[in-house]
């Protein structure tokens, strides 16, 4: 199950403005794949018509199909969306200061830690 399309499709069955995505803080950046094409159809969509497109639209004009998700509240996909961004900023941190110290250079690796962890905190102080 894909978490951005979960959220994707719950903006259209709810009839979210899109705004509520840069509101949430959620941007483009928390998207990928089929995810993205999905994201950016629909924000065209809306710039061009004032208003979200149909789920069957969208299978037309992106080529995705938003297959039915559990019927959760718009915050339990923002927050699964979330944590997979945290998941893969974690990730690609440790993979990055794995490479700095197998190469001696734990002080770039500790900065890396520093980096990521100041942006978690800005992240945390722009949604509180």
């Amino acid at each position: 199950m894909s978490v951005g399309l979960g959220l994707l499709r719950c903006m259209i069955d709810g009839q979210f403005k899109f705004s509520y995505l840069d509101e949430q803080g959620v941007d483009r950046s928390a998207f990928f794949g089929d995810e993205l094409r999905v994201y950016d159809y629909m924000r065209r969509h809306v710039e061009r018509y004032g208003t979200l497109p149909q789920v069957e639209t969208v299978f037309v004009e992106a080529k995705v199909d938003l297959v039915e998700f559990p019927p959760e509240p718009i915050g339990f996909w923002i927050e699964r969306v979330e944590t997979r961004r945290q998941a893969e900023s974690i990730l690609a941190a440790s993979q990055k200061m794995e490479k700095c110290v197998a190469d001696g250079d734990v002080e770039s690796a500790r900065e890396i830690t520093e980096l990521t962890t100041r942006s978690w905190s800005r992240e945390g102080e722009k949604k509180g």
